[in-house]
């Protein structure tokens, strides 16, 4: 945790009226997609051309910046103004794996930033710019409610659930629900209702991806994917899959794949990709199973031309 604590104390004032729009901050913080504040025009607020929603990273990059951390910084980044005062601003950002990030400004200078898990009364975070964003985030876990996975929608019957996902990785304990996994070491949770149909899907954060590398085990090429749109698409084509319980007598490896993490952990994987692009793949870690979609076979191969 960073050595610096926060000298700025919210005014009583201030502190009612944020507790109080935070209780309705938990229902509209999913739909942060671009909603533009009605405050002032004249006061050019940012959040009227918002259209991002902030992820973690961008949150720790904020959070790096400290005392010197200003409103035009969230300039990009989906949010609303909840205050009723147009001279001062209490800005609402949704940040993805279901926290939020409430700004305090008046328009130039912060006052604070407040990360908050969306489920939890106002005040129980940390201003991010004296205290660490990754710590909170592993001490307090969250998700957020999804509307569908890979075509998993709310009333998908369960054993539809399953020929998609494959087998799940644990259930739910006191809830009817499946939990499956994710390769960033998130994951996605399926509730059902008394009928066996989704009623509810939540995904959590999970770890963030920095490279991704592979090694072709034939001829020891490797090839290592670093940027945000490679690594996010392999790791896409990798999470294709469907889990099983099944003993596979396969071959000796095609491919390692090492996903490494910005925590400085790494997971490895053995990837078997056939030639036959109508042959599913097949992915192993440790004692699990999973079998590839052709799709994803696909454009994995594509990655390693």
């Amino acid at each position: 945790m960073k050595d610096r604590i926060a000298g700025n104390l919210l005014k009583p004032a201030i502190w009612v009226m944020a507790a109080s729009v935070v209780i309705v901050a938990v229902s509209v913080i999913g739909f942060l997609s671009g909603k533009q504040s009605a405050s002032d025009p004249q006061n050019n607020m940012q959040e009227e051309a918002a259209t991002k929603k902030l992820s973690v990273r961008e949150v720790r990059t904020l959070s790096e910046k400290g005392d010197r951390l200003r409103f035009e910084d969230f300039k990009g980044f989906s949010g609303i103004d909840v205050s009723s005062n147009l001279d001062y601003h209490i800005m609402l950002y949704g940040v993805e794996g279901g926290y939020r990030l409430i700004v305090r400004t008046d328009g130039e200078k912060i006052d604070s930033a407040q990360l908050e898990r969306i489920w939890d009364s106002g005040g129980s975070g940390i201003d991010i710019r004296y205290n660490d964003v990754d710590e909170f985030i592993e001490s307090h876990p969250s998700n957020e409610e999804i509307e569908s996975w890979r075509g998993i929608g709310i009333g998908t019957p369960r054993n539809e659930v399953h020929d998609i996902m494959g087998e799940p990785d644990s259930m739910l304990s006191g809830l009817w629900g499946d939990i499956y996994g994710l390769v960033n070491e998130s994951i996605v949770v399926f509730y059902y209702d008394p009928d066996g149909n989704v009623q509810q899907i939540k995904k959590d954060v999970g770890k963030e991806i920095s490279s991704i590398e592979v090694v072709r085990e034939s001829d020891n090429k490797q090839w290592t994917f670093s940027d945000d749109a490679a690594t996010g698409l392999f790791a896409s084509a990798l999470n294709q899959r469907a889990r099983t319980d099944a003993v596979i007598d396969i071959r000796p490896r095609d491919y390692l794949v090492i996903i490494h993490f910005y925590d400085d952990t790494y997971e490895e994987y053995s990837l078997w990709a056939d030639e036959d692009a109508n042959v599913r793949g097949v992915l192993m870690n440790d004692d699990k199973t999973w079998l590839l979609y052709t799709d994803a076979i696909s454009l994995i191969k594509e990655m390693l031309k």
